[in-house]
């Protein structure tokens, strides 16, 4: 990995992993695209199988939990920025690692890049000992500390039941019965768009609707041009075309936060998610990365969607 301003970037990877599986991962609402997906190879993994979610990673399993489940988070990085996190999971019998990133609508197992474009029945995981049907795609597994990772874990799994992110204490907790209250904790809604969590905010003043991706470490803004000062930062796309997006500093403004700086990356040019956006229906400007979030419990509703924000000021110490 390449460091560059506090943003840690790919040597080898591409955006598919620099900002987890969004810029790959699809946004059609019907399974059968996928034959025309795959022949289209720029717009195959944009595409991907998203139409299919429900039947490849609902086993019915929920109607069997009936406690909480809590996870303790691998959570990647330096210092207090926080890089990547990923869900411990059991895989084929084997302790394994899958990326949580909700830039993806869809979990799936990685059947590496001979496989499949998708497979709705690729194999099953246990979370906390849980089982869970999921699908699979064409992505290699690779290796984080000495575990395999083996697949990603997409926004379907944080909106099947109600959950709990806890970025302050890497901890991700389902509550199928429900969140419990908790009066200090603000709503902020969300549109819930083919899967994907669009997050109504301002950004330097100006409204914005960002996909929450906690694959991606800090906020995208699509479309924005750099300032005087602002670092420029060199990567490449999915299909390995170069990018030149820029380091700065923006004020955010996220429901009942007040307006704060953060870090964001400027892309003028990013046509891989352009693509992504037209299909999604437009309307989207960008990502909504950890550093907007980092420090704080994110909890994730689907009916009514919304999200609940822990106050920026909590002074909750973890266990």
């Amino acid at each position: 990995m390449v460091a560059c301003s506090g943003i840690r970037f790919p040597r080898a990877r591409t955006l598919a992993l620099l900002f987890g599986a969004l810029v790959s991962v699809g946004c059609s609402s019907a399974s059968s695209e996928l034959s025309d997906a795959a022949r289209d190879v720029g717009a195959r993994d944009a595409r991907a199988a998203d139409g299919a979610r429900d039947a490849a990673t609902d086993d019915g399993s929920d109607a069997a939990i009936v406690a909480p489940i809590t996870v303790q988070l691998t959570v990647t990085g330096s210092g207090s920025e926080v890089a990547r996190l990923y869900v411990p999971v059991r895989y084929q019998g084997a302790s394994a690692l899958m990326l949580l990133d909700t830039g993806a609508a869809t979990s799936f197992l990685h059947l590496g890049v001979g496989g499949p474009a998708w497979d709705p029945n690729a194999g099953s995981i246990d979370v906390d000992g849980r089982p869970f049907a999921i699908g699979g795609r064409n992505f290699d597994p690779y290796v984080e500390g000495n575990l395999d990772v083996v697949g990603t874990m997409g926004a379907d799994f944080l909106l099947r039941a109600a959950s709990e992110l806890d970025l302050r204490c890497g901890t991700l907790t389902l509550h199928p019965g429900g969140l419990p209250p908790s009066v200090s904790f603000k709503t902020h809604g969300f549109d819930n768009v083919q899967g994907h969590v669009i997050v109504p905010l301002a950004l330097a003043g100006e409204p914005l609707r960002l996909m929450l991706d906690t694959g991606a470490q800090h906020t995208v803004w699509l479309g924005k041009q750099p300032d005087a000062g602002d670092t420029p930062v060199t990567t490449k796309d999915a299909l390995g075309n170069d990018l030149t997006f820029y380091l700065a500093q923006a004020a955010l403004t996220l429901g009942p936060d007040g307006t704060r700086d953060v870090p964001i990356l400027k892309a003028p040019s990013f046509p891989y998610f352009e693509q992504t956006v037209k299909q999604l229906g437009g309307n989207i400007h960008g990502l909504l990365g950890l550093s907007a979030l980092k420090g704080r419990v994110v909890t994730f509703e689907s009916s009514p969607p919304q999200l609940r924000l822990e106050p920026l000021d909590s002074t909750r110490s973890c266990p």
